[in-house]
């Protein structure tokens, strides 16, 4: 088992479980079981050699012991606590009870252990906060003055400290403590960095698209409050006018005008219920087998005179025998209607594209047009609902590709799109082929 897993397993097993959510308590966390550990694994080993070497200072160097192992238990509260306060305030108290101990039991105003002093709240303060830091440094502060008052009563400390080899062993325990509280700042600030940023980034990127998406709502809301006042404007000079016509070809050509307003004011009323069932998933289809191929054919019957009437070519490619697919005829209609309603509005030159290709277990619907084409910038955006792209010049509501892909989706498809600007662009989906 290598080491990384073993201290995974360690961890998991000694740290409360909501510590992994916070980032920041879980560095604390880490950092303090890591300590507990080191810290008996290092200190405890130097005593017992410091023991065998001086067993008259038995007594002294068990009760040093009996503080490293308490220093090390504290690692067990972070199994008990949701947060590190409480256990970093309990091993901070404890271990700066233990120096202090220390210090007086191994030569008291010599001792060596006075060269941690000076770290030891800095340690509290970067592995908890600094209310620990302030918690170390007054205990340590009272400590010394301990140290001074039983120097100054002639309090026999027992001996002048430890031997060279223990002085140079504590001496590098310390230096090793400064470097890795050190390198554990740095880390834990390159990570409070990099979260800052991090949440920056998204909150401004939130706040972008809220922004667009407020922005595109209200050009949805102006622009279909337009488009109604323009047919009822006709629909009701139009009235005006029928009721003052004096021949039969006149009320012919009004009601003819009130017919297409009127189917205009419907199909923009329709987009706009569907892109709102749509989005609230309260759309059902009616599954069957439909003839792509029957499809497209009615299809290009309808948008030829529109594609002639721009100058552009409308081409079909489609097999001679009939290509069944399962789903619903009229949603199919409805796409491929917006497709090519599309491709034909936006295009200026050249021509229009409807194909079927049959594939292995599929079949392939593609609309492809010679139009402006989309940016790539645009590409990810162009299936929102009220978004529009490219030619501002050219009307619409912005519902007709959100609604082809929504209901793409419905049947278990996905709508794509290629796009070159200033080459035009290709949509297409598969539908899985009746058996």
């Amino acid at each position: 088992m290598a080491i990384s897993e073993l201290w995974s397993r360690v961890e998991r097993f000694c740290l409360n479980p909501a510590l992994f959510d916070d980032e920041g308590e879980l560095a604390r966390a880490r950092l303090m079981l890591m300590t507990c550990t080191v810290y008996s694994a290092m200190f405890i080993p130097l005593i017992l050699y410091s023991t065998v070497e001086r067993p008259e200072f038995l007594s002294q160097q068990t009760i040093v012991m009996v503080g490293h192992a308490l220093v090390m238990a504290c690692a067990v509260l972070l199994r008990f606590f949701r947060t590190t306060t409480i256990p970093v305030g309990v091993v901070t108290v404890i271990a700066t009870a233990q120096v202090v101990c220390a210090a007086i039991l191994t030569g008291g105003p010599s001792s060596v252990v006075l060269y941690s002093f000076p770290l030891a709240p800095l340690f509290f303060g970067l592995l908890g906060r600094p209310v620990h830091g302030i918690t170390s440094t007054v205990g340590l502060v009272s400590g010394l003055g301990l140290i001074y008052v039983l120097e100054r009563e002639g309090f026999d400390f027992g001996t002048g400290g430890p031997t060279l080899i223990v002085q140079s062993m504590v001496l590098i325990a310390t230096i090793l403590t400064g470097l890795g509280m050190g390198t554990y700042a740095v880390l834990l600030n390159r990570r409070v960095n990099v979260r800052l940023r991090e949440e920056l980034q998204q909150r401004n990127e939130a706040e972008l698209g809220a922004k667009e998406a407020r922005e595109a709502r209200d050009w949805f809301i102006a622009y279909l409050s337009h488009e109604m006042r323009s047919p009822l404007s006709v629909i009701a000079g139009g009235v005006d006018l029928l009721q003052h016509a004096d021949d039969q070809c006149d009320r012919d050509r009004q009601i003819g005008v009130l017919r297409s307003a009127s189917a205009g004011m419907v199909r923009l009323m329709d987009d706009v219920l569907d892109i709102s069932a749509l989005s609230r998933g309260h759309v059902s289809l009616v599954v069957e087998e439909v003839d792509l191929c029957e499809l497209s054919g009615a299809l290009y019957g309808e948008f030829k005179g529109a594609a002639r009437s721009k100058g552009l070519a409308l081409a079909l490619e489609a097999p001679e025998e009939p290509v069944l697919v399962m789903g619903d005829a009229q949603r199919l209609r409805q796409i491929l209607t917006n497709l090519v309603d599309n491709a034909v509005k936006y295009t200026t030159a050249g021509g229009v594209s409807l194909s079927v290709e049959v594939q292995e277990d599929t079949v392939r619907v593609q609309v492809s047009d010679t139009g402006p084409g989309v940016a790539s910038a645009d590409i990810a955006r162009i299936f929102e609902p009220y978004s529009r792209v490219g030619n501002e010049g050219v009307r619409g509501t912005g519902l007709g590709l959100a609604i082809a892909s929504m209901l793409v989706e419905q049947m278990n498809s996905q709508l794509f799109i290629e796009s070159t600007l200033g080459d035009g662009s290709t949509f297409w989906f598969d539908l899985a082929a009746s058996t």
